[in-house]
């Protein structure tokens, strides 16, 4: 099958198309999902939209309180609307744990009632004959019952909220303070939320009004919802490239021809070269990296083919800033010196999806309380850790702070995950999970595995 551009026209002609049909979808208080492939503009869309619910705010949003909410999946995302909606008060912008925990905390009877039947807490729950009465946090995100609170995972939040979310009641509680909910990078949305979102079909309850924004070819991690094409949504097609030349763009469209798109109008030509490796004759990787070819090869082979493309490409944008996507998490980390490090875990996702109490505490907890305390922004930090500004009754307090950071700072830059994790297990300044450095009878814990042979690679890279 041929696309031709003629088909399609513009990019630019494609997105205010797109726009229109979203604004359109809005008015009539119909959810929708828009389809954008990589390159499309597609939160550029996102912002656009919220600045039409913004310009028209009594419309959308008529009762004094009242919200919209934009759910991400990174902060730096959520950071980036924050910042092209200049701070909004009308506007949530949130990860998707931050607002589910915004929407659920508020019902810690409901919680308390489903937590016991929740995978993962059978075993912190042995001594436990109720929970009646107890306190519910969510903070460094691992599991903890202790005196008269329980800590709640990561992973628990969206089992939660799927839980409350099939509760009618529940979701007009939710449509009175955001009448319309955003979600960037839909395909992305744990499995089984989408659906509770959106309730029973036919429904005449009050219905909040979604948008989900996405693309189901960029789906990253296993347990999400993918495509949702099943759902009682509106669909919408972004056929635009505004990053691609046009030989980029007709190629990617022989490969998606449902979702075709167009370049810019004044889109470089461009060229298409492709590599493979079936000829390979030196050795293949075996188990997990069967029939691959070693990364040293990789590497070179790498090295190789940029150079003879700089040399052969006359633009000089890319001969300064030649860009590689790489497939492969292993693949990522050998680049960045983490070589290895998959196997100190049992999945992937432990430690890409942060699943892992260890992976989770250095990346949300340890490394930003370092950018505060490099910036002397002494409030924030204190808050991540979870504890108030501690008492500093002489210098003694003060100089056993800042030789703690001090020392992290210089493990984190030039020691290794291990160096790190020691520091961190022998203070006692605030909490650490505990549970996961310590390990359990008959394994070796996360820990041991991290710091044995003590990886050179640094948290800053």
């Amino acid at each position: 099958m041929s696309i031709g551009f003629a088909e399609i026209s513009t990019a630019e002609a494609e997105s205010k198309e797109t726009l229109r049909k979203i604004l359109n979808a809005l008015g009539n208080r119909q959810s929708f999902k828009m389809e954008a492939g990589a390159g499309s503009g597609k939160t550029h869309s996102l912002i656009d939209t919220l600045q039409h619910i913004l310009q028209n705010r009594y419309k959308f949003l008529p009762r004094d309180g009242q919200r919209v909410a934009c759910i991400t999946y990174t902060n730096v995302a959520r950071q980036e609307i924050v910042r092209r909606t200049d701070g909004s008060p009308h506007i949530l912008a949130e990860t998707i744990h931050g607002f589910l925990w915004e929407v659920i905390s508020p019902h810690r009877k409901a919680i308390l009632e489903e937590i016991p039947s929740l995978t993962g807490w059978a075993k912190y729950l042995e001594e436990v004959t109720s929970l009646t009465g107890y306190s519910v946090s969510y903070d460094l995100g691992f599991r903890r019952v202790n005196e008269q609170n329980v800590s709640l995972h990561h992973e628990d939040i969206p089992a939660l909220a799927i839980r409350l979310f099939s509760n009618k009641k529940f979701r007009n509680l939710v449509c009175d303070q955001f009448p319309i909910i955003l979600v960037d990078e839909y395909q992305d949305t744990p499995a089984g939320l989408a659906e509770a979102f959106l309730g029973e079909r036919n429904s005449k309850s009050t219905q909040v009004t979604y948008g989900f924004f996405g693309d189901h070819w960029q789906q990253i991690y296993d347990k999400t919802c993918g495509s949702i094409d099943d759902l009682p949504l509106e669909h919408i097609d972004k056929r635009a490239n505004w990053r691609s030349s046009e030989a980029v763009v007709r190629f990617l469209n022989k490969m998606r021809p449902e979702l075709p798109q167009a370049p810019v109008s004044n889109a470089k030509s461009g060229s298409v070269t492709i590599y493979h490796t079936n000829n390979w004759s030196g050795p293949r990787g075996t188990h997990s990296k069967k029939n691959q070819i070693p990364d040293s090869a990789i590497r070179e082979t790498l090295r190789w083919v940029t150079e003879r493309t700089q040399s052969k490409n006359l633009d000089p944008e890319f001969s300064q800033h030649p860009k590689t996507l790489m497939l492969t998490h292993s693949s990522i980390a050998a680049e960045l010196g983490f070589e290895g490090i998959n196997r100190c875990f049992g999945r992937n996702e432990d430690f890409v999806r942060k699943n892992d109490e260890i992976v989770a505490f250095l990346l949300d907890v340890v490394e930003p309380c370092c950018d505060y305390f490099n910036v002397k922004q002494y409030g924030p930090m204190f808050d991540l850790l979870k504890r108030s500004r501690p008492r500093l009754r002489n210098r003694s307090d003060k100089t056993a702070w800042t030789d703690l950071f001090h020392s992290v700072n210089e493990a984190r830059t030039t020691g290794s995950v291990g160096d790190v994790l020691d520091i961190l297990l022998q203070q006692e300044y605030f909490s650490y999970p505990k549970r996961s450095c310590a390990g359990s009878k008959g394994g070796s814990s996360l820990y041991e595995k991290l710091t044995k042979g003590k990886s050179s690679a640094n948290l800053d890279d």
